[in-house]
């Protein structure tokens, strides 16, 4: 009679040993809202806030070519007839005498107090900051079209106030670009003007572009303070100073961050805030001497 072989043991595999639950990082969960508005908030406003945050470092770039600009002027930001004659009374020789020569800017015609290398190189580069920034507008007016795409006004009265602010902030940008384009521009297209002369016959007509290029120098030097009460944004794009466009602006993103991240908050269900400003550490008392 054949047998039968014994089966063989099988020895069964261990299970896992799992962590304890305190130590998994579960995946967070946002309980956020599906709306148009939220929608509209990710693509479009919040974009607007981030090319703003860029354009402001420009606009310090651009400031700090035009405080280049003014350091190799007389006191004042626009000469008067009185120290442009000064100055030309302490120059001698012809009216090119100890001007540099195979210079670019470098023109017989050209005003020596005016016109100089440096100055031509800060002009340069407000002009060029300045295209760049009008690029960014444009970016941003695609931005709020589509936010309007994605979220029609008339749904929701605090969203449309906040996409009012992201479009106050885009006008201002503009008009503050436009004063640095018209400074930058108006002071290159003067080079090499007859009426920019050094020479004491055309001081007088040398004091009148000085003012129309350097009128706006004192807001584009970059004043500093907020501005308050009211803001009428439409009538400072067509007719405020560079001054009182950048206590607008400055106002404007103060008005614009809160707002912004209230409804991101309400949007995806969290608590973010604006940290104030850091308080300085306090002074540590020396140690007695022994």
């Amino acid at each position: 009679m054949t047998g039968f072989a014994p089966a063989p043991v099988i020895t069964p595999i261990p299970l896992p040993t799992l962590p304890p639950l305190s130590s998994l990082k579960l995946p967070t969960i946002y309980h956020g809202l599906v709306a148009p508005e939220c929608t509209a908030l990710h693509s479009g406003i919040m974009p607007v806030g981030y090319v703003s945050k860029v354009n402001d470092a420009a606009f310090r770039a651009m400031a700090k070519s035009t405080q280049k600009f003014l350091s190799f002027l007389q006191p004042g930001d626009a000469p008067s007839a009185a120290d442009i004659s000064t100055a030309s009374a302490t120059m001698t020789g012809s009216p090119t005498a100890g001007m540099p020569t195979g210079v670019a800017g470098f023109a017989p015609s050209n005003n020596a107090l005016l016109y100089n290398p440096a100055q031509i190189l800060s002009a340069s580069r407000i002009d060029a900051v300045a295209q760049q920034i009008f690029e960014n507008v444009t970016l941003e007016d695609n931005y709020m079209k589509q936010s309007f795409h994605d979220a029609p006004p008339g749904r929701d009265p605090a969203f449309d106030a906040l996409r009012q602010n992201a479009q106050n902030l885009i006008n201002l940008q503009l008009a503050l670009a436009n004063r640095y384009e018209t400074f930058a521009s108006t002071y290159l297209n003067h080079m090499g003007e007859e009426y920019m002369t050094r020479g004491h016959d055309d001081a007088q007509n040398a004091v009148v572009a000085r003012a129309q290029i350097l009128g706006e120098t004192p807001g584009l030097q970059g004043v500093s303070g907020v501005a308050t009460g009211v803001i009428n944004v439409n009538r400072l794009v067509r007719s405020g100073s560079a001054s009182q466009i950048v206590r607008a602006l400055a106002a404007q993103e103060y008005a614009f961050a809160p707002h912004l991240i209230a409804t991101y908050n309400t949007c995806r269900g969290t608590k973010f805030t604006i940290n104030g400003p850091t308080p300085k550490p306090a002074a540590t008392p020396k140690p007695a001497a022994p």
